[in-house]
């Protein structure tokens, strides 16, 4: 007896085991036919475990999906009646049922069915929106507005689903309902102001005549200052700059946040190259901000100077597409050579700089003003001097990590820059121990020193160890092709031609461009045949346009453009004819010799955007 009693005991315990694995087995297959896209045999199983299970609710809700994708909205309709005798308070039973019958063309037993399930959960938002997204997914838009206006009245919300609602209409590009939408949710929640002006400046974009959003945003009956502030961005984001400013001064200058909505339009009409108006905004600040706001008052002050310094540069310069090599690390210095600062802008610059560390307690603003004026005299004026001293007081004043690696390279190029490239070696192996990033600069001091066998040896086993998603990667690489091909497996005159393009390169670093391109012009000229002429020859020509020696620099290019890298040549006398000389026409038929004969140059996409957008300007 007590064998029989345990084993009784036992299959007591094992049967919903066993029931539960086989629960398993059968759902994961009718998952599986699902996921497969054959719904008749995940049908069949589902209905086979409904049949023995029917108080299922998962199974429920796969059969409704189901019936809901085949169509077969009379079955939907009696699966959901049969629940609702078991379950007759599934609220979402309730709304399948309505939308059964609407599916089969029973439009007044629909609504009936919906009309039952609003009486009896009137009071509950959750079922309101469960009713609203029913009518949004069957497109009864009449149905779905006519319950979010009654629930704003039963709830005294007059926001209730905006966002639903706006998104409903924006979807649809009914972007005017849409807008009053998002209005209406901005009142009701100030919270999500950022989020609403995202939205109304992305229907900007999308709407074929976006003015009536400015016409909403400055109805006189609804003025906030929350719909100013959306206004001033959207103006800004239509180019209305003078209404952004209109706007601004209208909202005023009564606390902090107002000085930092204003530092926000300031830095993005910076970013935006607007730089004449960024400057008028940063005297406005300038003359209205608490000069006891110290943090307020540093913005300001280094947003307008770094204001003027982008007066100085020329940005031409960085978005040039024919770089040598093209754009190698090991061949660009940090030198602006066409910038050609005016008095006014590089004086005010250097003048506000230094405002701020007259002004201001060390800090990182003291950092930031002592860094650029760095720059200024590093890469501009070329004043290494004084440079080097305002690097160091920029370190002493306790930067970020990003402007410390900076000024750490920027202190190895001065040694660079003074005709030292074997203490710029000394230097920047010191900081390559500490960190990766310096190992670049390091071969750059190599091979500026003429040490070409260290160089040669160095760069084979750092790319052993690096992969090639490394930013300096390719760069590296290709300067050890040139080694290998060169100075390795070269010729003899290879070898001292690449030793006297080193030279050069230096002469380049000591800002001795006229030199440098003296000394590439003399070596390629030598009476040998080497490739590595045709590279001397780019080189020169670069060199040449940097010195605004257009002349020369067509007739250098017109001369590689018949070499093995002609694509190089077209492209630069590309450049040379559009951003020189301004002759549009001219440079096309350059770029057009880079389509037609260099199908497989690297170049070829780049400059067939480049001609696209070419020739749509010239055609607007």
């Amino acid at each position: 007896m007590k064998l029989i009693s345990w084993i009784f005991t036992i299959g007591i315990i094992l049967t919903p085991l066993f029931s539960q694995t086989g629960e398993s087995a059968a759902k994961k297959r009718a998952r599986l036919y699902l996921q497969q896209g054959d719904l008749d045999r995940a049908r069949d199983l589902y209905e086979q475990w409904s049949a023995t299970h029917p108080t299922d609710t998962q199974t429920y809700r796969e059969l409704i999906n189901i019936y809901r994708r085949m169509g077969d909205f009379a079955t939907m309709e009696s699966t959901v009646r049969h629940r609702l005798k078991t379950y007759p308070n599934d609220m979402q039973a309730q709304m399948e049922l309505g939308e059964a019958l609407f599916l089969q063309d029973k439009p007044d037993s629909a609504r009936q069915a919906w009309d039952r399930f609003r009486i009896r959960y009137g009071n509950n938002q959750t079922a309101i929106r469960m009713l609203v997204f029913t009518f949004s997914r069957l497109n009864l838009e009449t149905d779905l507005v006519k319950t979010i206006t009654l629930a704003r009245e039963q709830f005294s919300d007059p926001g209730f689903m905006a966002q639903d609602l706006a998104n409903y209409y924006q979807l649809r590009r009914d972007y005017s309902h849409a807008v009053d939408e998002y209005l209406r949710l901005l009142l009701t929640r100030p919270d999500r102001e950022a989020f609403i002006r995202d939205k109304l400046l992305l229907m900007s974009d999308e709407a074929d005549n976006p003015e009536f959003i400015e016409t909403r945003l400055r109805n006189p009956d609804q003025s906030s200052p929350a719909r100013l502030r959306i206004l001033a961005a959207y103006y800004f984001k239509t180019g209305k700059i003078n209404q952004a400013f209109e706007i601004h001064r209208l909202l005023g200058w009564s606390s902090s946040k107002d000085v930092n909505r204003w530092l926000s339009f300031a830095e993005n009409l910076r970013k935006d190259q607007r730089l004449s108006d960024a400057v008028k905004a940063y005297q406005e600040i300038l003359a209205h901000v608490n000069q006891g706001k110290q943090q307020q008052t540093g913005r300001a002050l280094l947003g307008l100077a770094q204001t003027f310094e982008d007066q100085i540069v020329p940005h031409r310069e960085t978005e040039s597409l024919s770089g040598f090599l093209p754009g190698n690390r090991f061949f660009t210095t940090p030198y602006y050579f066409r910038a050609h600062p005016t008095p006014e802008s590089l004086q005010n610059a250097l003048a506000l700089y230094d405002s701020i560390l007259v002004t201001m307690k060390r800090s990182k603003f003291t950092a930031a003003a002592h860094l650029r004026l760095g720059e200024i005299q590093f890469r501009i004026t070329r004043d290494f001097d004084r440079a080097l001293a305002n690097y160091q007081s920029a370190l002493e004043a306790g930067p970020g990590r990003d402007e410390t690696a900076l000024i750490r390279l920027r202190l190895g190029q001065l040694y660079l820059a003074r005709g030292n490239p074997e203490g710029a070696r000394a230097y920047f192996k010191q900081w390559k121990r500490k960190n990766p990033a310096f190992q670049s600069p390091y071969f750059l001091a190599l091979f500026l020193s003429g040490d070409l066998d260290r160089l040669e040896s160095g760069l084979d086993s750092t790319l052993t160890g690096m992969t090639g998603a490394e930013r300096d990667f390719n760069d590296m690489a290709e300067l050890q092709d040139l080694l290998a091909t060169y100075y390795r497996d070269g010729s003899e005159e290879d070898r001292k031609m690449l030793k006297r393009w080193s030279q050069a390169e230096q002469l380049l670093w000591s800002d001795k461009l006229n030199e440098a391109a003296e000394e590439l012009a003399w070596t390629r000229k030598q009476p040998i045949d080497s490739d590595l002429q045709d590279l001397l020859l780019w080189r020169e020509a670069e060199l040449r346009r940097l010195m605004n020696q257009s002349e020369e620099s067509m007739t250098l290019a017109q001369q590689l453009a018949a070499t093995e890298i002609g694509d190089h040549g077209w492209l630069l006398l590309g450049e040379v004819l559009e951003f020189d000389l301004g002759d549009r026409k001219k440079a096309l038929e350059a770029y057009y010799h880079i389509l037609n004969d260099w199908p497989q140059s690297i170049l070829y996409e780049p400059v067939r955007l480049h001609i696209r957008e070419l020739t749509q300007n010239t055609e607007s």
